[in-house]
């Protein structure tokens, strides 16, 4: 039958959806998605902080929903010399906004998550502020 197949075909074990279910029962669920809100939330604003203290501050969009926003930068040429002296002077690995237009030239930029951030966040967000600033 189809049910039969269903459970067939699962990729997620039986015990991991009980776990999930006890787990939303139990009201951890909640409890975790307020808890990671007010995290984002405090990363996001610390990010924004950062960006908005750098010389000529960049364009930032994006702030109001999601784990991540978008920072223009004015050429192909700032944002790889923003994303190459982040990687050789922090260790700071940023993606460009630009390769992810699919017809070029698309819009030169950052993309910055901050939802696995690095250890050290506060640190991360003066050195990106730095390199903002020397560009």
């Amino acid at each position: 039958t189809m049910t039969e197949q269903r459970g067939r075909d699962s990729d997620v074990s039986q015990l991991t959806q009980a776990t999930l279910a006890h787990f939303i029962a139990r009201g951890d669920l909640d409890r975790h998605i307020r808890r990671m809100r007010t995290l984002y939330r405090t990363r996001r604003n610390s990010l924004i902080a950062a960006l908005r203290s750098a010389r000529d501050h960049p364009d930032i969009q994006g702030i109001s929903a999601g784990l991540h926003l978008t920072v223009t930068l004015p050429s192909k040429a700032h944002e790889e010399a923003v994303i190459q002296d982040s990687l050789n002077e922090h260790q700071l690995a940023l993606w460009g906004l630009n390769q992810h237009y699919r017809t070029q030239p698309g819009t030169y930029g950052l993309v910055l998550g901050f939802s696995r951030a690095a250890t050290d966040f506060t640190t991360s967000l003066i050195q990106l502020a730095e390199v903002l600033h020397a560009h």
